[in-house]
């Protein structure tokens, strides 16, 4: 079922990827309107919320330079998202995926995607969704 390494690596290199678009450019369209919605859609933390307020300020911080389209940034999500959904995804289901199962896949981890790139422990990212 999880996709191994050599799989990982072809999704990355663009041997499988969408048809419209190459995985990058995928994935950091769907990180920029993540990025912007959290930036239109940001909670009230209580100052005191120690591990509230870092996450707070880390997701803050990275949907920035998403924003602004940091390469550096970018080319990190799409790793990282690789390696999200490598665990639930296999080889066979993504050769034969649409451009919409491709952008589904996505958008379901980009969350978590973005948290990791970000920095954002466990301990932070459940605080800030309990606020």
């Amino acid at each position: 079922m999880a996709l191994n390494i050599l799989e990982q690596t072809q999704i990355l290199r663009g041997v499988v990827k969408p048809e419209e678009i190459t995985f990058s450019e995928l994935t950091a369209g769907v990180a920029r309107r993540h990025a912007l919605y959290f930036r239109n859609t940001v909670k009230t933390v209580d100052e005191d919320d120690r591990l509230a307020v870092s996450a707070l300020i880390k997701k803050r911080n990275a949907c920035a330079r998403i924003v602004q389209c940091e390469r550096e940034v970018l080319q990190n999500i799409a790793v990282v998202l690789v390696a999200v959904v490598a665990n639930t995804a296999n080889m066979t289901d993504i050769e034969n995926y649409e451009f919409a199962d491709w952008e589904n896949m996505c958008e379901n981890a980009i969350s978590d995607t973005i948290d990791i790139v970000a920095g954002i422990s466990i301990a932070e990212s459940q605080a800030y969704a309990a606020v």
